[in-house]
Parts: C-alpha cells; structure tokens; sequence
C-alpha cells in the first residue's frame, strides 16, 4: 500500500512543491482558517447561597476555584476532533521522534474518530479509495511550512469509496499511528485513518 500512495504523500507533506501547486492553484480556493480546539466552558462563579436559604449567617463567604474539567480517555462512540488535536511541538526541519507526541495523541490510537480536512488533490476524481487528508488545502501542504501533523493518510474500507472535492470534507473511520516513509527513510506521514465514510 505504501508503494501506491508514496507519490501522493510525498506530494502532500513535504515542503517546496511548486508544480503540485500549480496544478492545483485554479481549483483549490484558499480555506478559511481551521477551528480553535474545544474552549474550556467558563465555571460559574456566582456566590453560594446555601446559607442564606437555611437561614444561617450571611457572612460573605468566597467561593473555592473550581478546576478546569480535565480531559481522559475518550468516550465510547465516535470522537470529534482537529487537525489542531494531533498538533505537537516540532520546530521546522527538526528531525520527528515517537517521543514527541503527546499521551493525548497516543490516546487516539485505535479510536473512531471524525476529522475534517480537505482531500489532496490528484489526477482521480471519482471512486477513490486512497488519499491524504490535510488541514487546508493551499498553505500547509503546497508551500513552506508543511508539517507531520498537517497530513493524515485515509485508505478508506472495502468497498468504501469517496470523490474529490475542494470543499472541506469529514472522514469517519479509526484513526492509527503509521509511520510512512520514503526511500531515503524520510518520514512522509505518521498519522493513518482507516476511513469509513467521507462526509461533504
């Protein structure tokens, strides 16, 4: 599998591909900016009345912080997250190592999971059955800045297939950490997803 999709990955996550550009460029509007992750809800901060109710002293009393809630392993079903999810610390050119990635990250391995993304473009338009998700579809995979974590390889299921689009798209399927690499033993993706429905 990784011989019939080097090309496309190659051309998907890696820096300074001007012809993939241009080819593209015509088609391929620019995208609008990816969601923030989850914002943490704002705790309620009103004063507790619990004692005036029960006709105790209504001495003024300060309320004890309440903790952000944390986030633990994923519930049952299908998760909703972002390219922003399976960001981690990687500075430009730094060389990747299983290590950076985050116990959130790991968490995901093996999970349902729905991504949204736009499908890299390639000479197929209909019944596609292999492609790479990326966070948008100009800037982070045609130009400089590419990164590891801006790229996820679908290889969708028997039987499932998907057609191209510029529009974002959500894949539905269960997402793997999978190392893809080149020839020159170059890491071309680390993130795959098994996909299960692709969603316009």
């Amino acid at each position: 599998m990784l011989v019939a999709i080097t090309g496309v990955v190659a051309t998907g996550c890696e820096e300074s591909r001007a012809p993939a550009a241009a080819h593209v460029a015509a088609a391929a509007p620019v995208a609008e900016a990816t969601p923030d992750a989850d914002a943490v809800p704002a705790v309620n901060s009103a004063p507790d009345q619990t004692a005036a109710a029960s006709g105790a002293s209504t001495t003024a009393s300060v309320q004890e912080p309440v903790a952000a809630p944390v986030k633990t392993a994923a519930p049952a079903g299908m998760q909703d997250i972002t390219f922003d999810t399976i960001k981690f610390p990687l500075e430009k050119n730094e060389p990747f190592e299983r290590s950076k990635l985050t116990p959130a990250i790991e968490a995901l391995h093996g999970r349902n999971v729905k991504l949204r993304g736009y499908i890299l473009p390639s000479f197929q338009q209909s019944g596609i059955t292999q492609f790479v998700l990326v966070r948008d579809n100009m800037q982070c995979c045609f130009g400089p800045g590419a990164a590891l974590y801006d790229c996820v390889v679908v290889d969708m299921k028997p039987g499932k297939t998907t057609d191209f689009t510029v529009r974002p798209v959500a894949v539905e399927g269960t997402f793997e950490l999978r190392d893809f690499k080149g020839p020159d033993g170059k890491y071309l993706a680390i993130y795959h997803l098994d996909g299960e429905a692709v969603r316009f």
